[in-house]
């Protein structure tokens, strides 16, 4: 099947300084709107984005805000996560690890 790129927006690199915004041809602020990986569970509950942190990297538990409902997941659980969402946060556990700043 296509699989469709996923703008991620890394929230300890970026100062919210609104080029992006600026400069999106899809007149949107992805700084704000964008799924945002989130460095700590402060800074997740300190924030009105939708997104996500790795707490726990054994067990694969990710805290994640969606539709403004903060909740825990185990990736290594079933769950009622969506397989795109899922799929996006296997995909940064396993090949974009270096993102998840400890």
């Amino acid at each position: 099947g296509s699989s469709m790129a996923t703008i991620l927006h890394i929230d300890y690199m970026c100062n919210e300084c609104g080029n992006c915004k600026s400069f999106c041809p899809y007149d949107s602020a992805p700084y704000k709107e964008k799924l945002t990986l989130f460095n700590t569970i402060d800074d997740l509950l300190n924030s009105e984005n939708q997104g996500f942190t790795l707490i726990d990297e054994n067990e694969r538990t990710f805290m994640l805000r969606l539709e403004g409902e903060v909740k825990e997941i185990s990736l290594l659980e079933e769950n009622s996560l969506e397989k795109q969402m899922k799929n996006l946060l296997s995909t940064v556990y396993e090949d974009y690890s270096y993102l998840l700043m400890r």
